[in-house]
């Protein structure tokens, strides 16, 4: 941190130095330097995410959450945190993203960002329902009852109960989430309407699970994040066997073939193993 807190020194001297040189104007203030670098960090991290170049977006973020805390910028802090936490658990360093989030249980930040700590906390505790469960519910407690992510903890709910078994629960959760209508961001509505498909599913209704899907499907490629396109085309997959759809089925294999050639997803090392 030293050596950090010297090169932030050192380069706002320099600033210091060329605006004396080159212009008449005020020069910037040590803060100032600092919050335009923090500012630069989260662009440079966010297109680096945007492009999935997740080892560069964690050096980024990193860079902002150091500048951040030199200045004593908690909302900043947060903010960096979540990238910094989302980046490593796409890279498959859970342990990592937990340690980032951990500080995130404090009054200092705001409701919305302990809740989004918590959420992401409860994600990397999957598949131990307990464990996510539990996050959840400091998520819903610390955020509030108008809860910007409301319909994040709602889907990750019906997940967990889906996966102990209660589909009606489930159900009942994920069609919540639709009846809010397009309040709800695309992402979302399409994470319900595969939680349906899949519900319908295991209720032996895989007619109504292909129309569910489809309608993900259609908001998944106008979204055109290849990891949930492929959760889409192996469900795909399922509920054609399930229909003894032989057309269907090839164009489900087809389909996650080309996105699996592109990019790695659970889905597609999962329809590598069958």
């Amino acid at each position: 941190m030293r050596h950090f807190l010297t090169d932030i020194a050192a380069s706002t001297v320099l600033v210091f130095l060329l605006t004396a040189c080159g212009s008449a104007a005020a020069p910037q203030t040590p803060a100032s330097v600092l919050a335009t670098q923090a500012h630069e960090a989260m662009v440079s991290a966010h297109r680096a995410s945007q492009q999935q170049r997740w080892e560069d977006a964690a050096a980024q973020w990193q860079m902002a959450l150091r500048l951040f805390q030199a200045m004593d910028d908690w909302d900043g802090q947060g903010e960096a945190r979540l990238g910094l936490a989302y980046a490593q658990s796409k890279m498959h360093q859970s342990a990592a993203a937990a340690k980032t989030l951990a500080p995130m249980d404090s009054s200092l930040f705001r409701p919305a960002q302990r809740g989004q700590a918590s959420y992401q906390l409860a994600l990397l505790a999957m598949p131990d329902t307990h464990a996510a469960t539990a996050a959840l519910q400091r998520a819903r407690s610390v955020c509030g009852v108008d809860c910007a992510i409301t319909p994040q903890l709602d889907n990750l709910t019906a997940r967990i109960y889906l996966q102990e078994g209660d589909a009606s629960s489930a159900l009942a959760l994920a069609n919540g989430v639709l009846a809010k209508g397009e309040g709800v961001p695309a992402v979302e509505r399409a994470h319900a309407l595969r939680l349906i498909a899949q519900i319908q599913l295991q209720q032996n209704r895989p007619a109504a699970g292909w129309q569910s899907l489809q309608q993900g499907i259609a908001l998944d490629r106008v979204l055109a994040n290849p990891v949930w396109l492929a959760d889409d085309f192996a469900l795909q997959l399922a509920l054609a066997e399930a229909l003894s759809d032989q057309v269907l089925g090839q164009d489900a294999r087809v389909r996650l073939r080309s996105v699996c050639e592109a990019v790695s997803a659970p889905a597609c090392e999962a329809a590598s193993a069958r």
